[in-house]
């Protein structure tokens, strides 16, 4: 196999796909090409990157309320007593902690499918042939490599190695047109595991793709500086 072919099979040798045959090919091949062994570790840490554990958040301000004012002081339901409320307090603790401990799940859940799907389709895109990839550069250090495929409008951005941008500040990532950029989202580095944005568009479109520093957490409606990143897609 040649070393295109080679490249070409690591994101299927890295998700343990191949042949045995074909495996020992990229072994055999990774054993004196340190650019496909850096490769093979991106890959190999973007297929295991999985968030763990949780933090638990607050519930809506609105079912607290509901729920600790159904036992304030001096207010006995039933006529119970206060030994009766006193149950009832203790049980609408546990419910407001559940209720935030539910809350936390589902937002990483949502959060964790969507970097699931994000890391799926960029390995999916650098498996195919038919995909491009282009690297961008710039004054930024990392490696930042834009994939896509311009038939099927898939694409995604693969950085690692990016500084943090600074506080309330975050990467946003556009699709250039002559002079009219569109926003393709943003994102902050993570530690020690590559950054996948996933985007759709219609790539012949675009001449070319860049990253700006913008304030957070949403960026802005244009580049409010020059990009510091830039990758030519070819399009227009």
């Amino acid at each position: 196999m040649t070393h295109e072919e080679i490249r070409a099979s690591i994101p299927g040798y890295a998700l343990h796909a191949l042949a045995l045959e074909d495996a020992r090919d990229v072994e055999a091949h990774l054993a004196t090409c340190a650019e496909c062994r850096q490769e093979l570790g991106e890959f190999q840490v973007a297929a295991a990157a999985l968030a763990e554990g949780f933090a638990p958040e607050e519930p809506p301000a609105a079912l607290r309320g509901r729920l600790l004012a159904a036992v304030r002081p001096g207010r006995r339901p039933w006529g119970r007593g206060a030994g009766w409320a006193a149950t009832l307090a203790a049980a609408a603790a546990v419910i407001v902690v559940l209720a935030g401990i539910v809350l936390s799940l589902e937002q990483r859940l949502a959060a964790l499918t969507a970097r699931v799907d994000s890391e799926t389709q960029a390995l999916a895109l650098l498996a195919d042939p038919a995909s491009r990839v282009v690297t961008l550069g710039g004054s930024a250090a990392g490696s930042v490599r834009f994939v896509f495929d311009p038939a099927s409008g898939r694409g995604a951005l693969v950085a690692t190695g990016l500084r943090d941008p600074g506080p309330d500040l975050v990467y946003q990532l556009w699709l250039v047109a002559g002079a009219t950029p569109r926003s393709a989202g943003v994102f902050r580095p993570s530690s020690g595991a590559p950054v996948i944005v996933a985007v759709e568009a219609e790539f012949p479109r675009y001449q070319a793709v860049a990253i700006s520093v913008e304030h957070g957490p949403n960026g802005a409606a244009r580049p409010s500086a020059a990009p510091i990143l830039v990758g030519k897609l070819g399009g227009g």
